[in-house]
């Protein structure tokens, strides 16, 4: 595990526990922790096999936000947006500033069309502060947008493209829709 050998470290965890079933509670949260490591290593070539492990890491450890955030991703990845949720919530019910977490759990109520609890999510998410915060504003944004909250939505925008003025979607959509608020002033 310490030298980042995930596989193998999954490999001798299970011979561990199979032989000394009765060091599970000693062994579990390290053997959660090499599961998750080597699902994140999966989750692009072989994200069939990442979701299993990562279901028996938190079989293992139920606190692995890390688990929940991967396993959330991994439903993203195959448009199960519900069950994606579900995982979001349960990662940021575990560590409160997950702001991965956050951020995901808002593109999965946008692409579900639930915009009251994006715009919560990606609220969340500017309060957190990531390096990534631009593209937390622009998202923001994008739902306020839809939701009708015209001016909120620029005032979002100019904050991306201040944190960001390289931001090339920000710029394209903050002149947009300049433009097309100015009936709405």
């Amino acid at each position: 595990l310490e030298k980042k050998q995930y596989g193998r470290a999954v490999k001798l965890f299970e011979k561990a526990l199979t032989n000394k079933p009765d060091n599970r509670d000693q062994l579990g949260v390290p053997y959660a922790k090499a599961l998750t490591e080597r699902a994140a290593e999966l989750l692009e070539t072989n994200p069939r096999k990442a979701s299993s492990y990562l279901r028996k890491a938190i079989e293992f450890d139920r606190q692995n936000a890390m688990a929940q955030f991967l396993l959330g991703k991994s439903y993203t990845s195959s448009k199960n947006y519900p069950r994606a949720i579900e995982a979001y919530k349960t990662a940021i019910d575990l560590d409160p500033r997950f702001e991965d977490a956050c951020f995901n759990l808002g593109f999965a109520y946008t692409v579900t069309r639930d915009y009251p609890r994006a715009e919560e999510m990606f609220r969340r998410t500017v309060a957190l502060s990531p390096s990534y915060v631009d593209e937390a504003y622009f998202n923001l944004a994008m739902v306020q947008w839809k939701q009708g909250k015209k001016q909120q939505s620029i005032r979002n925008l100019e904050l991306a493209l201040t944190i960001n003025p390289d931001n090339v979607r920000a710029k394209k959509y903050f002149n947009r829709f300049k433009r097309d608020s100015r009936g709405f002033q």
